[in-house]
């Protein structure tokens, strides 16, 4: 992608990078070097990303779909009542802590979602990092020592993430399969609305490098 004095020349390679591949996984396209020789604009990237996604274009909701596919999958496979079910049911109300990472596991697996919805908390990510540092120092010094370090922080990690999502309720996750698994969050894989296409490429803009969405417009220089 060409750069001139344009919102993306303060940032480096592998910023970019990570928007292009965001793209590509929510899309299900891919992108060839040569696709960006051209491409100077916003306007003409988000043209290119349109002209690469294969499908029938047709005005409808995804947040909608989205949401009574999860819904669906929730009442069959986890065998949540459908009285339970709704944009603010809360994710620690369906997922108990005893047997979350299993269930989550499953569920991405449900909705072929490769991103995170268990994570840590602050404190916890200051507590992991200090028995990393503490494992690589002993890893040099004392290999015994080291590894029981390694095996303490894996397990306390697996334990931690338990008790933190990412999203608050089933309203944040809906959104968020939207625009990082667009394709599989649709009824019909073959469909795409061009509208929301676009609302989404300017939210991973937006989100991953952190440019206000005003800034980002058709003439924006690249």
């Amino acid at each position: 992608m060409k750069k001139e004095k344009g919102i993306l020349s303060s940032y480096d390679s592998l910023d970019i990078d990570e928007v292009i591949i965001t793209i590509e996984k929510t899309f299900h396209i891919k992108f060839d070097e040569r696709d960006f020789e051209e491409v100077k604009t916003y306007g003409e990237f988000e043209k290119l990303v349109l002209d690469k996604i294969q499908g029938i274009e047709i005005n409808d909701c995804t947040s909608q779909q989205t949401f009574y596919k999860l819904r669906k999958i929730l009442i069959e496979e986890f065998k949540i009542p459908y009285n339970r079910i709704n944009l603010n049911t809360k994710l620690t109300e369906i997922f108990p802590k005893n047997i979350r990472n299993n269930e989550i596991e499953k569920l991405k697996s449900s909705l072929k979602f490769e991103n995170q919805i268990l994570t840590f908390s602050k404190e916890q990510f200051i507590i992991l990092t200090i028995i990393f540092i503490t494992s690589i120092y002993f890893l040099f010094t004392n290999f015994f020592y080291g590894l029981f370090f390694l095996v303490i922080g894996k397990i306390l990690s697996e334990e931690m993430k338990k008790n933190n999502f990412l999203f608050k309720n089933l309203r944040e996750l809906t959104n968020t399969l939207k625009i990082k698994n667009y394709k599989n969050s649709r009824r019909d894989y073959e469909t795409y609305n061009p509208k929301e296409v676009k609302e989404i490429i300017k939210e991973i803009f937006s989100d991953s490098l952190d440019i206000e969405k005003s800034k980002i417009h058709h003439e924006t220089i690249l």
